[in-house]
């Protein structure tokens, strides 16, 4: 009799636990949810709505946010198909330092003009920026 009170007492102090710990964790300052620490706002600037065969297609990536968090820009054509990307690494070496990572603003070039993309088939394409799960993405027509 005595073991099965014990059980018993054990049992409803547990459950008393998970009550007062379910009720107070709502209001906690620390939550078990993932956030993202960062917010990144992503904008294609400069991109025409037609090229040639062959002219560069010279464009930038505006990031608002995030800090140094060089997304990931790359074109590809209809099909999704990746025909060009960009080169994070020499890019990532301009950020400048922040602290307040929502105050971070960054104008990504994908290249120089030496090395601009350059489309050499017409059709419809594509400029893609995307860093997590922020990403914009523009269309332009070659001809």
């Amino acid at each position: 009799m005595t073991i099965a009170l014990s059980v018993i007492a054990g049992l409803a102090i547990g459950i008393g636990f998970i009550v007062v710990f379910a009720t107070i964790m709502p209001f906690s300052s620390t939550s078990n949810v993932i956030q993202k620490d960062h917010f990144i706002s992503l904008t294609i600037r400069g991109l025409k709505a037609t090229y040639n065969i062959g002219e560069a297609v010279n464009f930038s990536v505006n990031q608002k946010g995030g800090g140094c968090a060089f997304p990931d820009i790359w074109i590809e054509n209809t099909m999704g198909n990746k025909v060009w990307s960009a080169n994070s690494l020499s890019n990532a070496l301009l950020c400048p330092s922040i602290e307040d990572k929502t105050q971070f603003e960054m104008e990504w070039t994908p290249g120089v003009a030496s090395d601009y993309p350059r489309m050499n088939e017409t059709g419809q394409y594509f400029v893609v920026a995307k860093f997590d799960s922020d990403s914009v993405r523009q269309g332009f027509r070659v001809n």
